[in-house]
């Protein structure tokens, strides 16, 4: 069974965080200067990493640190705290 990156994603954004102190979440991937990373199935932004785990969408999370660490390239590197 193929399982898509946007499935994990939200699959992960619909747990119960209440015992997690933090989020974090790692990527490393090929990608475009241009805030778009490739996955096995397609071509995405990186915003749909993030999204799903905004306070209004994710509530165990709120107030919460997110952390997304995104390798695009070896030289390329995206630190977003939330």
């Amino acid at each position: 069974m193929f399982i898509t990156s946007s499935y994990i994603i939200f699959s992960v954004a619909e747990e119960d965080h209440s015992d997690a102190d933090c989020l974090l979440v790692t990527v490393l991937t090929h990608g475009e200067m241009s805030n778009f990373v490739h996955a096995k199935e397609c071509l995405y932004s990186v915003e749909k990493l993030w999204l799903p785990f905004t306070a209004d969408k994710c509530l165990s999370l709120a107030g919460k640190p997110k952390i997304f660490i995104i390798q695009v390239s070896e030289s390329f590197f995206v630190i977003l705290i939330m």
